[in-house]
């Protein structure tokens, strides 16, 4: 992404530490007369931010661009600071980018930024959609742009340094206290041109083969429920982001899971469920798995004459024919509530355990605390499904559905 390609029309905003990288960054948009307001985060974590902040604050003043500050609360969590820290400042240029309708956040990652990064989820081995940075991506509704990724932080402080442009440096990257600075440090500062270059190559094959499998990944999760045998030819890294997408997409992010479960399902075991988090199971049904959250919640519905039921659970049509559930006008008001809270069940002349029944019928695992039976006034069971969807043949109307 070049800055030439942008529209300089349109409304921007600058992400500026006040470190070299991004007052770069500010005198190139300014020089090449982009619309744009500045945004500054103080931490207050070292005792020049307010001293970096009064430089960047004073600088755009002196160029007539519009400033915005925030001095971020003090961290309270025991969240890891830099993760807190990221949160905080792209919520606040969210913040500013909806205030005055902004086109587009500018950052000044560069080069070695872009390394480090590559370096920094290739030591931590864990699944990404992408290695390294790239030059637009999105947070939320907010357009992320990164032109410099081109150009190396020592190239960026020259630039400063020709330009007479102000800048600070942070006195915390100097440490090795995070494992970037370390892989800054003892790294990439040390890497000669040809490392570089084929560190960049590496990265471009890294990424070309994990588009490659996030591929083969969505195309097999676009067919739940998910067959046991077909997972299990995957590839090693299909299947990993496969679980990897199943697991973000209930808001889990423990990469520890991955190879738990993976193992889960590539084991003989069938017709067994394996504990995730927060009730988050993975169950092995009938040559199928599921990623559930268990439900554990007895319900007790009501319906009267000419009603129907459509719950979070199911959807039944008990107006059009009722005696397709054997519903007679002496049986109102009905009862629906969870099928194996009974022991056994009666079907004509039949009686069998309920847990008999659910085996027997081949309900999934998953569904069986949730699955409902209806109950006349009299609490006798009139009905309970046999199939997670349910027809009026003569109609070809769904009269019984599960969600």
């Amino acid at each position: 992404m070049k800055l030439e390609n942008l529209d300089k029309t349109k409304t921007y905003i600058l992400a500026c530490s006040g470190g070299p990288d991004s007052m770069a960054l500010f005198h190139i948009l300014y020089v090449n007369q982009f619309h744009f307001s500045v945004c500054f985060v103080n931490y207050h974590k070292r005792k020049e931010s307010d001293a970096e902040e009064e430089m960047v604050k004073t600088y755009a003043k002196n160029k007539n661009i519009p400033f915005y500050s925030l001095s971020a609360p003090r961290k309270v969590n025991k969240e890891n600071f830099q993760s807190w820290a990221r949160k905080v400042r792209y919520e606040f240029f969210l913040d500013v980018y909806r205030q005055i309708h902004a086109d587009g956040l500018f950052i000044a990652h560069q080069k070695d930024d872009l390394l480090e990064t590559y370096l920094f989820q290739k030591k931590r081995k864990g699944i990404y959609h992408y290695y390294g940075l790239k030059e637009e991506s999105t947070y939320q509704d907010m357009v992320v742009y990164r032109p410099l990724l081109n150009y190396r932080k020592e190239e960026l402080k020259q630039y400063c340094i020709v330009h007479q442009i102000p800048f600070s440096i942070d006195s915390s990257n100097l440490e090795d206290t995070y494992d970037r600075n370390k892989i800054r440090h003892h790294v990439i500062e040390k890497m000669t041109k040809e490392e570089i270059l084929s560190l960049e190559n590496e990265i471009k094959e890294a990424n070309k083969e994990n588009n490659e499998l996030f591929l083969l990944s969505d195309s097999f999760l676009k067919d739940p429920p998910y067959s046991i045998l077909k997972f299990q030819n995957l590839k090693d890294g299909v299947k990993k982001r496969c679980i990897y997408e199943l697991l973000k997409s209930q808001g889990i992010l423990n990469p520890r899971l991955i190879s738990n479960v993976i193992e889960f399902l590539n084991s003989n075991e069938s017709n067994s469920e394996m504990k995730l988090m927060d009730s988050y199971k993975t169950i092995k049904t009938y040559g199928k798995f599921y990623l559930v959250k268990e439900e554990n919640e007895i319900y007790n519905y009501k319906v009267n004459p000419r009603e129907n039921l459509d719950t979070k659970y199911f959807y039944f049509d008990l107006c059009d024919n009722p005696s397709l559930f054997y519903i007679k006008e002496d049986s109102y008001p009905l009862l629906i509530t969870n099928a194996y809270l009974e022991k056994t069940i009666k079907i004509g002349k039949i009686e069998k355990k309920m847990n008999r029944f659910f085996v027997d019928e081949k309900i999934p695992l998953y569904l069986r605390k949730i699955w409902p039976m209806i109950k006349d006034q009299r609490g006798k069971i009139l009905f309970v499904p046999r199939k997670n969807i349910l027809y009026n043949k003569e109609k070809s109307k769904i009269i019984f559905q599960m969600k």
